[in-house]
């Protein structure tokens, strides 16, 4: 166990290396603010539905990024894997810097996840392996096409969760999430982006989560050549019926 967990801190400082050597190269900077609802129901035998609704706005001045409603079924089994499958409906508002909105871009995204948790001391270590697979509608000359473009992103998480305290309502979380172009013929890049996050959950009740933390999302564009240096303030709202 110990030896997984040196594994999982070497991952999380090459990730954050590679950021500082891409960060050499041409970059577009710009920060976010997340907005993220959770709705969650457990159900019999390990089984959870839940829908989210996350809004992604620039900072100053105001505009709408991106937007994804999620829906997606989870089942807990008895050896510490929980896997699931989802369905994400995507909004792009083009261009992707703060000049004005030409075309907001829809995407229809399923995907399939598995993940594993286990406990090392006082913290909690989850890993988390996705598939999405994509279907972007095209543009052409600043219109949306009737087609779509199909590609597949593959991702990994690996998460680690703290209590603040015994008794405390508080938990610290550090994560860092990798994902890397599977299946495009129009892409060039294998590597995608990285997202490093840090935060607090609050507990409030059986029913009540808050989240508030930071996240870095460093992208590499299909250029191959340009890149992507965002701070994103994420705020989170988790509530279980």
């Amino acid at each position: 166990m110990r030896r997984s967990a040196g594994v999982a801190t070497l991952i999380l400082l090459l990730i954050v290396a590679a950021s500082d050597t891409y960060s050499q190269k041409n970059v577009q900077r710009d920060n976010f603010l997340w907005g993220t609802y959770n709705l969650i129901k457990p159900l019999k035998g390990g089984t959870k539905v839940s829908l989210s609704a996350q809004s992604r706005r620039f900072i100053l001045p105001d505009r709408q990024h991106q937007f994804k409603a999620t829906a997606l079924v989870t089942k807990s089994l008895n050896n510490g894997l929980t896997i699931g499958g989802g369905f994400s409906y995507f909004l792009q508002a083009l261009p992707i810097d703060r000049n004005e909105v030409v075309v907001v871009r829809p995407e229809l995204r399923p995907h399939q996840e598995i993940s594993y948790g286990s406990e090392l001391g006082k913290w909690m270590i989850k890993h988390r392996f996705m598939a999405e697979e994509r279907w972007i509608r095209n543009v052409v000359n600043g219109d949306l096409a009737d087609d779509n473009e199909f590609s597949m992103r593959l991702r990994y998480r690996l998460l680690l969760e703290r209590s603040l305290g015994e008794e405390s309502t508080w938990s610290g979380i550090i994560s860092s999430e990798a994902m890397f172009n599977a299946a495009n013929s129009n892409v060039n890049n294998i590597f995608d982006q990285n997202r490093l996050y840090v935060g607090l959950k609050n507990k409030v009740s059986d029913h009540i989560s808050f989240d508030v933390g930071y996240i870095y999302w460093y992208q590499q564009f299909p250029s191959t050549t340009d890149y992507a240096s965002f701070h994103i303030l994420n705020l989170g709202v988790n509530h279980t019926l």
